[in-house]
């Protein structure tokens, strides 16, 4: 799927540690609180050489894929198409989205090398939306990262997280949007298939 070739850059920024989007803390506790004990978690899970690799990722990944919003991203993604699609279409896509994402963050994540994060503060919006603030600090760069959470029952989920001003979700929606007026619904399906193969099989 070569048009998403744009969204390169943001995907490694996010996938260093999109594993902040695991929150399971009570919702009493506050959306950076729980930011700042996910990547705690997930560091030690990366760092647990007690168990193979493959353990290691299906640990990793579960955190992910349980915990992040993905319904609602691809809901947002798929914007106008998301009506206009089937009901077996909109679990496909959710489906393949989650295990594009789940897949290529592995990747990313999978050697981590000691990146600092910096939580410069959150905003909360009618008890029920927050975004966070954090930067990544390398020994080069700072890099700016929002997370944009919304609370579902006791616990906040992540629905879109915006990297040096550029929001995931609106680049995805771009060019799905794209291959979907090009190739219609199931045209997107099937790309979104073969990358999430290629993903599976690098």
């Amino acid at each position: 799927m070569k048009r998403d070739q744009p969204m390169t850059r943001n995907l490694l920024l996010f996938f260093s540690l999109i594993a902040a989007c695991n929150f399971t803390a009570a919702a009493a506790v506050g959306p950076t609180d729980t930011v700042k004990v996910t990547i705690d978690q997930v560091l030690v899970a990366l760092a647990d050489k007690t168990i193979d690799e493959p353990s290691r990722k299906d640990r990793v990944l579960d955190l992910i894929t349980l915990q992040f919003d993905f319904p609602d991203m691809s809901q947002r993604i798929l914007a106008t198409n998301w009506k206009d699609a089937s009901e077996a279409q909109k679990n496909q896509f959710v489906e393949l989205f989650t295990r594009l994402l789940a897949n290529t963050y592995w990747v990313r994540v999978k050697d981590y090398r000691d990146e600092k994060v910096e939580y410069l503060g959150e905003k909360i919006v009618d008890d029920r939306l927050a975004r966070v603030k954090t930067q990544i600090v390398t020994e080069t760069v700072k890099i700016p990262i929002d997370y944009s959470l919304k609370r579902n029952g006791d616990r906040w989920r992540a629905y879109d997280v915006t990297i040096e001003g550029v929001s995931l979700v609106r680049t995805y929606r771009t060019t799905y949007q794209q291959i979907a007026k090009q190739d219609g619904i199931d045209g997107l399906l099937a790309q979104m298939q073969a990358k999430v193969a290629e993903s599976e099989n690098p």
